[in-house]
């Protein structure tokens, strides 16, 4: 009886030393794992930052174009106005001079 005891105390401090081990590993890869998510918690700030600053330029370069549109389109309506207004005084009839 006392072999039995002794194997169930052995399986006891078995049991208990696995359990330890057992969670030494879960602490090390609960440790392992939030090291990972701060780190990638860091990589999608920095990517965060990295798209708003694209953006900026890509608002920024459009406004630009836009703004070289608006100038060039008011040169276009320009140039047209003057064609039009050599056309109106080319069409006109010519008064004939009496003397």
């Amino acid at each position: 009886m006392r072999i039995v005891n002794m194997g169930s105390s052995l399986t006891t401090v078995k049991t208990d030393i696995l359990c330890f081990f057992q969670s030494e590993e879960t602490r090390s890869k609960i440790a392992s794992l939030e090291q990972q998510v701060a780190c990638l918690e860091d990589e999608l700030s920095e990517a965060r930052l990295v798209a708003s600053k694209v953006k900026t330029e890509l608002i920024s370069e459009k406004s630009a174009w836009e703004v070289k549109l608006s100038e060039m389109q008011s040169k276009v309506n320009e140039v047209s106005f003057v064609g039009k207004l050599r056309n109106s005084s080319r069409k006109r009839p010519r008064r004939e001079r009496v003397c």
